[in-house]
């Protein structure tokens, strides 16, 4: 089976069966909302293609680790003026069985 790619302005793909994965976002899009959007998803890091190799491999390993990273290009923006939480209201569709499960 075959699935079209994600994109930040689409909503979040759901994996179950890869809950473990640890997914690195590496794209060219330096654009807060994208960052936003690509760790509410569940990724770990948001790095810009312009990282030298021997960074990516290190932030790979790093991730694997479940160290989250962000460029300092799009990092520093999110510092200087961090997004606000979202309401439930504007999430993507109803909860999802394990959102609704009591402890």
């Amino acid at each position: 089976m075959t699935t079209a790619p994600w994109h930040p302005r689409e909503p979040s793909p759901t994996r179950p069966a890869h809950a473990a994965c640890k997914i690195v976002m590496l794209t060219t899009f330096d654009d807060e909302e994208y960052v936003v959007r690509a760790l509410r998803a569940g990724a770990v890091g948001y790095l810009l293609k312009s990282l030298p190799a021997a960074e990516l491999v290190d932030a790979v390993r790093l991730a694997h680790r479940g160290v989250a990273q962000l460029d300092p290009v799009v990092g520093g923006g999110l510092a200087a003026s961090p997004p606000p939480p979202r309401d439930r209201a504007e999430q993507d569709g109803p909860p999802t069985p394990p959102e609704t499960k009591t402890p």
